[in-house]
């Protein structure tokens, strides 16, 4: 049996089903790029609030190592004790997803 043998509309038909399914694959893989793309930018900014999470937690210890052992003058350790409430506040709007 030759190709030319086969009926027109055969042809046709098999043509239309081979342009759906690649369609529909390329459709389904970008969809599924698409929600990989999504998870990894949410895991990404998962870490980064983290990162700056330790970060201002790690501000805070310094500081308040520095008012327990370097008895700074009142004036610097109303700074720090300021300072420290800010990095506090900082901390919640992070994990609130305000900043």
């Amino acid at each position: 049996m030759k190709f030319s043998d086969i009926p027109t509309s055969i042809k046709m038909t098999v043509a239309s089903v081979a342009v759906i399914m690649t369609t529909l694959t390329f459709l389904f893989s970008t969809f599924q790029t698409d929600v990989e793309a999504a998870e990894y930018q949410e895991k990404n900014t998962r870490e980064i609030v983290r990162f700056r999470v330790q970060d201002l937690e790690k501000q805070i210890r310094e500081l308040e190592y520095k008012m327990e052992f370097t008895a700074p003058p009142p004036k610097e350790k109303a700074w720090m004790e300021k300072n420290i409430k800010k990095l506090e506040e900082d901390i919640e709007k992070i994990e609130e997803g305000k900043a």
